[in-house]
């Protein structure tokens, strides 16, 4: 066996297995290297504004009943997950229900503390904690504390969206 063309076809078996897995291209000039690793760094500072803006956003709307700016921070393939209820898959459903949550309850004294951001290429991943009273139509405000994961999928035009979210009470489960 030649083994001029076994190295050749390993090293282009090991080139498109990098590139199948998103390993680092081969550079060879200094110039491209350095363009390669600027192009490469995320500035996780500024995600996490970014995503602290947004939760800004989204607590004032619960607090003020606006389902259309409770949606705002969603992409459009997004799952938002409650506990006690089926997944709420895409943008329409989340917002359809959104309005039914809305008219069902008052929200205020909405507070959602952002505790980690990490950053993954297009996608960042937010623990955080969250406060609020939710006021039934004819009921008693139940003030609630938990939890939350929320995945945030950076969309064409540079901007956050959630694309995955799930939270939870820190409390004891209503009893029925």
């Amino acid at each position: 066996m030649n083994s001029r063309r076994s190295d050749a076809g390993l090293a282009a078996g090991v080139t498109a297995r990098r590139r199948l897995h998103g390993a680092r291209p081969r550079l060879d000039r200094v110039d491209e290297l350095d363009d390669f690793e600027r192009r490469s760094r995320v500035d996780v500072a500024a995600v996490r504004q970014a995503i602290e803006q947004a939760n800004a956003k989204q607590a004032d709307a619960l607090n003020r009943g606006d389902s259309t700016g409770l949606v705002a921070n969603y992409a459009d393939d997004a799952v938002l997950m409650f506990p006690g209820e089926p997944a709420w898959r895409g943008r329409n459903e989340i917002g359809a229900n959104g309005v039914k949550l809305i008219r069902s309850a008052k929200f205020s004294d909405v507070k959602l503390n952002t505790v980690s951001v990490d950053v993954a290429g297009d996608y960042a991943i937010e623990t955080g904690s969250f406060e609020w009273t939710v006021t039934p139509k004819g009921g008693k405000p139940m003030p609630d504390k938990g939890k939350y994961l929320t995945v945030w999928k950076k969309q064409a035009d540079g901007s956050w969206k959630v694309y995955r979210d799930i939270n939870n009470s820190d409390g004891p489960p209503p009893k029925s």
